[in-house]
């Protein structure tokens, strides 16, 4: 991927883009793109190694190491984020550090919603069409049945 540090739209959209790698079972397209971010946000001066952002992506990156099997990488992953957290200064950063902590283990389920939302954003709306369709459909077998009957 041709991303630039200075480029914050696009960083998000492959992050969203990841995230849904991840949701749905495709942890090495993941990894490539968190791989890439992560190198960007750390070595971002408006951003750098101990970011509550920075750490939320490297948590995910380790995530789809994990689901690959790829438990070393997870390992070395994980001491970077402990040191990124050691260093990283108290206040503010630390209540961002737990909100994001919560959006790695999807504990409200929000990824979900998130991901069909990003997918098909007019979900409901054609659950709702297919239901009056099937209730035209079902309505209609019934006509045929009595008008043969009736006509018999």
């Amino acid at each position: 991927i041709m991303v630039q540090h200075y480029n914050e739209k696009q960083i998000r959209d492959y992050f969203a883009l990841a995230n849904m790698y991840l949701h749905y079972g495709l942890p090495a397209k993941a990894e490539y793109i968190l791989r890439r971010i992560v190198k960007l946000r750390s070595e971002s001066n408006d951003f750098g190694p101990c970011h509550a952002e920075t750490l939320l992506q490297m948590e995910l990156l380790r995530k789809s190491l994990r689901c690959q099997h790829k438990y070393k990488s997870a390992s070395s992953i994980k001491n970077q984020i402990t040191k990124a957290k050691i260093m990283q200064p108290r206040g503010r950063d630390a209540e961002q550090l737990s909100l994001s902590e919560l959006c790695t283990t999807d504990s409200c389920g929000a990824i979900d919603y998130v991901c069909d939302m990003i997918l098909d954003p007019s979900k409901k709306e054609r659950q709702e069409e297919k239901r009056k369709a099937d209730t035209v459909e079902e309505s209609r077998a019934l006509w045929l049945k009595e008008r043969r009957s009736f006509f018999s």
